[in-house]
Formats: structure tokens, C-alpha cells, sequence
């Protein structure tokens, strides 16, 4: 058990959401009946430290959460210290996020350490496509991922897939599914950097210089908060596909595609227009280390 000394109120919290078998969205409702509004949102920045309960109304959920998980009056509000900042991550900030997401990133090798040790690093990917699909109300549904790979040593059963969510998400709802020729397998989730880790088993064992086509989707189905999306490489994938598509009733003003090879470096961006179906599209050919996505403009 973590020493009192060291606790703090996010890892306190997070402790006692676990313990309760809850998810966000559950303790949100019984929060609820209790006539305590909190947001998903604003219980996953709590849990993972972005944001901390300061004003009046926040204080008093704290209180209804000790109550919730059977604390001791003051056991989470005692861990509260002094006001800390509030709002977004700066973009710097943000942007070293994203390249934690890198594969072969401290955050990423964790997770993969977790979830499939065991891995070999001799997989080439020769062309990865995805979908990114808004649902009205500006809700992040879904994500498509399809990889084209080849082995480059005999025995390779297995891959993996690591998403970066949304800091409002609630990790705990987000599910990985395997549409063609894998099944999931392990998954972790870090709730500080917010990245969701699955094992993909492959249909069968592949050897030298066979290709493979996997597909699977992450069913995330909240609200999105950043008006982007992107992959994060680590070296060169051959061709990267990226189409986002929108509701209908609810079209961006402007799109663009945006490439950028480090954390501290200015983002190249190029105006994209939508498709009669309403979807923006982007290819990039053998993007090497860095991210490279698609952004958009609300009215």
C-alpha cells in the first residue's frame, strides 16, 4: 500500500474508482442521485492530475465521492494542496504528448512491455488506412484502423495497437474490436497519458516474407475536445491513408493536414477541402519519425 506520505489526490482518487468496480460514467450517475453534477470529463482530469477540485461545488463532489467510496470524511480533500492552474494544456505541452505516443516512446514501451513483452520489433508495415468517424453532436464514435505488414522473421502471432484518447474520455468505456483476421487480446490502459493498449492476435503464425492484413476499430463513442486527429510514427510505414468523416448536420468550416517531425518544431499545414460525402482526406508517403494528421474548424 502507498505510504500517506507520498499519496496524492489524483492517485487517491484513482485508487478508490478502481476499487469500486465503477466506471466514470457510473460514478457520474451516482453522483447524480446524490444531486451532485460532475462531468466524465472533469472526473478523468481529476483522476489523472490535469485539473484539481477547487471551487465551491467541485469541494463539495470530493465530499460525495468520500461518501460514495466509504472514505473518511476528508480523506481526498485533506490531499488537496495548493491552487493549482487551471485549463488546457498548453500546446507545447500537448504536442509533447503526442510524441510520448510515438512507438518506441517511454509511455508506448511501457504499455506494450505490458500487454505483449514478448513481441519481436521485425514487422514492416507497408500501408496503414484509417477512418475517423464524428457522430452529430461533435462525439468521437470510432476509429478504423487497417494495416497491410509483412513479417520480417518467422513466428510473428502478434501485433498490438496503442490509441491516444481525448483528455475528457473516460478510458474505461473506450474498446478495442477486431473486424478481419485478429481477435483482441491483453489490454492496459495509463490513465496519466491517456493511451489504451491491446494485443492483437493474428488468424494464424506468419513467417519471412509473408504480408499480412489485420483490421480492428476502437469503439470510443464520447464527445471530442481537440478538433484534430493523427497517427504518431516512429519510422518509415510505406503509404498512411487518413479519411475523417462528419455528420451531415454538423460540417467543419475549414480542414487541414498537418505534418510535423518534433515536439518543439513549428507544424506544416496545407487547407483541405471536403468530399461531396462529406469526408476530409490525406495521404502521406513513407512519413518517417513525428505525427501527421488532419485538423478542423468549427463555425
Amino acid at each position: 500500500m502507498r505510504s500517506r506520505a507520498h499519496l496524492t489526490f489524483e492517485t487517491a482518487l484513482r485508487s478508490a474508482i478502481v476499487d469500486s468496480g465503477l466506471t466514470l460514467h457510473a460514478v457520474q450517475g451516482r453522483l447524480a442521485r446524490r444531486g451532485v453534477q460532475v462531468a466524465v470529463g472533469t472526473l478523468s482530469s481529476w483522476q489523472t492530475g490535469l485539473n484539481r477540485p477547487e471551487r465551491a461545488e467541485s469541494l463539495r463532489a470530493v465530499a460525495a465521492l468520500e461518501e460514495l467510496f466509504t472514505l473518511a470524511p476528508g480523506a481526498l480533500t485533506a490531499l488537496l494542496g495548493p491552487r493549482r492552474p487551471r485549463g488546457r494544456l498548453s500546446a507545447g505541452g500537448l504536442e509533447h504528448l503526442r510524441f510520448d505516443a510515438v512507438p518506441g516512446g517511454p509511455a508506448v514501451a511501457k504499455i506494450i512491455g505490458e500487454i505483449c513483452p514478448e513481441i519481436p520489433n521485425d514487422v514492416k508495415v507497408l500501408q496503414t488506412e484509417e477512418e475517423v468517424v464524428l457522430a452529430p453532436g461533435r462525439v468521437l464514435y470510432e476509429i478504423r484502423t487497417r494495416f497491410l505488414a509483412q513479417a520480417g522473421a518467422d513466428g510473428v502471432d502478434r501485433c498490438f495497437a496503442v490509441n491516444l484518447a481525448d483528455r475528457a474520455h473516460d478510458l474505461d468505456t473506450v474498446q478495442v474490436k477486431a473486424v478481419l483476421n485478429c481477435r483482441p487480446g491483453r489490454v492496459r490502459r495509463d490513465y496519466s497519458r491517456w493511451l489504451v493498449g491491446t494485443e492483437l492476435l493474428l488468424d494464424r503464425v506468419y513467417n519471412t516474407g509473408e504480408t499480412f492484413l489485420i483490421e480492428y476499430s476502437a469503439v470510443i463513442d464520447q464527445p471530442i475536445d481537440e478538433d484534430e486527429y493523427f497517427r504518431a510514427f516512429a519510422r518509415s510505414v510505406g503509404l498512411y491513408v487518413l479519411r475523417v468523416q462528419f455528420a451531415s448536420s454538423e460540417l467543419p468550416v475549414r480542414c487541414y493536414q498537418f505534418r510535423t517531425a518534433h515536439a518543439d518544431e513549428p507544424r506544416a499545414e496545407q487547407e483541405i477541402h471536403l468530399t461531396n460525402a462529406h469526408f476530409a482526406l490525406m495521404a502521406a508517403q513513407n512519413p518517417r519519425r513525428g505525427v501527421a494528421g488532419i485538423r478542423w474548424e468549427w463555425e
